[in-house]
Formats: structure tokens, C-alpha cells, sequence
């Protein structure tokens, strides 16, 4: 049993003493309207009932006693993949996502015993994890690119104070939100619908209207299943889902090519059981190979992290066609070797350069190269080793910057590609102590955990 999966039957049975008690619980005042309930739970952001088709999920007409603690435990870990991608983008915070879902699953866990089968598992979880994520957004701000914040500077602007973590987009690992395998016109989707443009463009819409938009756009329900879900009528879904376009187009944000509002799950389907890695980001394959740089792989040459920004070593760098692949490869090879030249021949003239929790951005191949031999110079001599966030390549990047020029953790590194072939995006995540963890990524380059 995963440690996760105990964690959930854990924190039911602290806050209830037992499934079965806290189902009574639930059901009397009416916990984020998970089991049979109206406008208690959750403020009412949500209406109780069925939701979608029954029998899916593996779920319908299952009940506690049909299942056993193991089984059901088996059977609500097998959403939390699916479940974090959906809380994520609602929620733009990989850490809020899965404080969002270990909620979910702890409500669900102690709901069980109420649940009638009327709706998919599925359907239920995702009603919950909606009511989680709307008592979240209540009340508090939108998390933002720093593009969204101000406009670009130049490279001799001073670094401004530090903002507080809740301003920012934070990047998430693929291990937590992508599904490991499935139709690739899907898979396409869920890439898409993770990048970090579209996940902050998504905080602009008002937080039902978010919802509506996800669950249309990128899973595929329909309009009326959506209705229920939030309570309300197909009308309201309908329009609901314009004016959010309409907010996305304006912004010139959409899902790309490959994604296409019909692609996706229906919101019934049986999942495919997406395991998440002790290590998330990085695949079990690329460990199991020995690729340099992985978590739990064996040492990291420059040639095993070039390996793994090939694609071997990331699901979302394996996403990638073979000149991305190539163009990773010339982006690690300059960006050890500090030289500026090739490093800056690899980006779009609009390249973005940015460094939460920094609001300043750098906008252009000179800005960007001015900054990284001004300011920036200390990065002279880095390391990365490869992960995986927001459907596309990362890396932890490591500074000599330690007694003795030891290599210490100093920012997650989102590169961005274009279609075009050339960097659009280097996105450097400061907050490597808690950001490194979450990625599974070591403390020293030559030192997986």
C-alpha cells in the first residue's frame, strides 16, 4: 500500500474514528456536498445528486461492503492522477492541487458508505474535488505570470523584492497530473492543457467558470453532465463556457492544434490506472535504465542528462518531436558551458525570460543575454539535471555556489518550446526547497536521492 493511499485512510480515520462513522457524519451535516447534500456543504457551490451515466469508474452499484477497506482504497487512488490535473488547473499551485485532492479523497473516503451508486465514482469524485476547489478560490486572489503583473525590463533593472508564493503560477511535476499512456489525441490534451501560459490564462476566468471550461474543453463532458455537476442548466453551462473563450481568445490563449474541443475522456470512462512514481516527473522506465540525472538513476553525466532531455528521461520530454529533442540537447550543452552565443541563438525574438518569486521579466534574445552575463553571471558553471513540469522539459538547475564550488540547488528551469523550433520560455522557479522535493530531484547533481 502506497504511502499516500494510507495517508487517506488515515486522516478519515483521525477525523472520524472510523469510515462508517464519519459516513453518518457526512450525511447529517453535509460535508462539501459530497453525499446526497444542498446548499451545506460547501457554501452550496455545488448540488447534490447523480452525475453522468452510472457504471463507470468501477464504482456504481459499489458499495463499502463490496469493495473492503483495500479495495476502496485501490479504487480512489486510481483518480488522484487525473484528479490533481483537474485541481491544478483550477487552482494554478501544484502543492494546493494536492492538498485539493488528499481532501477529496479523505471526503470521499468518509462518504463512502453513503454513496448509492447512482453516479460514476468517477463523477462523485470530481463533484467533490470541484466543491474542494471552489471553497479554496473563495475570497482570495488569482495566481499570475509575472507577464501578466508588468511589462518587461531591461537587463540592468535592479531585482525588485521577493513576492509572496500565492502571487505565482507554480510549476507541476507530469508524474502528478499527466496520465502515463493513453490515446495520443488525449494525451495532447492534457499537455496542452498543463503548459503554464494556458494554466494562468485559466486564473483569469471567474472559478465556476473555470470549472466549466475544463470540464468541457479539456475532459470532454457534456453540457449536461456538467449542469449537474455545478447545479444549474445547460443554458448557464453554455454561456458560461462563451464568455470563458471569449476571455481566452482575447488573451490569444487556446489549446493547440492537436487539441480539439471534443478530444478527451468522457467523464464516465473507466480511467487507466495512472501510477505515480516514488519520484514524480521522472518515468520508472528512465530510472530502470539508469539514465544520468534521473531520481534514483546513477550518476550524471552530461551525456545521461542530454539522454534524458532526448526524451528518455521525462514524460514531457518525451513528448517531444525529434528537433525539440535536438534543440534541448544544444540548450543544456550551452547552458553548462555558459556560452551565451549558442545559448541565445536558440530563442524566439520574443523569448521570455522569467524568475518567480521575482516579479521582473526579460523579454528578447539581447535583454535575456544581458542579464545572464550581468546579474546572472553566477549561473556560470551550472549543471542540470532533467525533469519533467507542465507537459514539457525541465531541469533542477544546480549553481557552483558552495563551499569548495559545490553544486547547490538554485532554480526548476521550464523551457518552453515553440512550434517554430526555438525557445519561447525559460520559466527559473526559485523556491528550489520546496519545488525540488516535489520533483524528486537530488540535493547535488551528482547525488540522486
Amino acid at each position: 500500500m502506497s504511502d499516500r493511499r494510507t495517508a487517506v485512510a488515515a486522516a478519515a480515520d483521525r477525523a472520524a474514528g472510523d469510515a462508517a462513522g464519519a459516513a453518518g457524519a457526512v450525511r447529517a451535516a453535509g460535508s462539501g456536498g459530497a453525499v446526497g447534500v444542498g446548499a451545506a456543504g460547501s457554501g452550496g457551490a455545488v448540488a447534490a445528486g447523480p452525475v453522468g451515466a452510472g457504471g463507470a469508474g468501477g464504482g456504481a452499484g459499489s458499495g463499502p461492503g463490496d469493495l473492503g477497506e483495500g479495495g476502496l482504497e485501490a479504487l480512489l487512488e486510481s483518480h488522484r492522477v487525473e484528479l490533481t490535473g483537474y485541481c491544478y488547473r483550477m487552482l494554478g499551485s501544484a502543492f494546493e492541487a494536492e492538498d485539493a485532492v488528499q481532501e477529496t479523497l479523505v471526503r470521499a473516503w468518509r462518504g463512502f458508505a453513503g454513496f448509492e451508486g447512482r453516479a460514476a465514482v468517477r463523477s462523485w469524485l470530481y463533484r467533490i474535488a470541484t466543491n474542494v476547489c471552489l471553497d479554496m478560490l473563495r475570497g482570495r486572489g488569482r495566481r499570475a505570470h509575472p507577464m501578466d503583473l508588468a511589462s518587461p525590463v531591461s537587463a540592468d533593472a535592479p531585482l525588485p523584492e521577493a513576492l509572496p508564493e500565492v502571487t505565482w503560477i507554480s510549476p507541476a511535476p507530469d508524474g502528478r497530473v499527466l496520465p502515463e499512456g493513453g490515446d495520443p489525441a488525449e494525451l495532447a490534451v492534457a499537455r496542452e492543457s498543463v503548459r503554464l501560459a494556458f494554466v494562468a490564462a485559466l486564473q483569469l476566468l471567474a472559478p465556476r467558470q473555470r470549472a466549466v471550461l475544463i470540464l468541457r474543453e479539456v475532459l470532454a463532458w457534456k453540457a449536461a453532465e456538467v449542469a449537474e455537476l455545478l447545479g444549474t442548466t445547460v443554458a448557464s453551462v453554455n454561456s458560461a463556457l462563451q464568455r470563458a473563450r471569449a476571455t481566452l481568445a482575447a488573451r490569444g490563449t487556446a489549446l493547440g492544434p492537436a487539441a480539439g474541443p471534443t478530444a478527451g475522456p468522457a467523464p464516465d470512462a473507466t480511467p487507466a490506472a495512472a501510477p505515480v512514481s516514488g519520484s514524480a516527473g521522472v518515468s520508472g522506465t528512465a530510472r530502470a535504465r539508469g539514465i544520468a540525472g534521473a531520481p534514483g538513476a546513477s550518476g550524471a553525466s552530461a551525456g545521461g542528462r542530454r539522454g534524458a532531455a532526448r526524451g528518455g528521461g521525462s514524460r514531457g520530454a518525451a513528448a517531444l518531436d525529434g528537433p525539440s529533442r535536438a534543440l534541448l540537447d544544444r540548450y543544456v550543452d550551452a547552458f553548462e558551458a555558459y556560452d551565451l552565443d549558442a545559448l541565445t541563438a536558440l530563442l524566439r525574438e520574443d523569448a521570455a525570460l522569467t524568475m518567480p518569486p521575482y516579479g521582473l521579466w526579460l523579454r528578447g534574445p539581447e535583454d535575456i543575454r544581458g542579464w545572464l552575463s550581468g546579474p546572472g553571471h553566477e549561473c556560470r558553471g551550472s549543471r542540470l539535471v532533467p525533469a519533467a513540469a507542465n507537459g514539457t522539459a525541465a531541469f533542477g538547475q544546480y549553481r557552483p555556489s558552495g563551499p569548495g564550488g559545490r553544486h547547490e540547488p538554485w532554480s526548476l528551469q521550464v523551457v518552453e518550446v515553440s512550434a517554430d523550433g526555438r525557445i519561447s520560455g525559460l520559466h527559473a522557479f526559485l523556491d528550489t526547497a520546496r519545488l525540488f522535493p516535489l520533483f524528486g530531484l537530488p540535493d547535488r547533481p551528482d547525488r540522486p536521492d
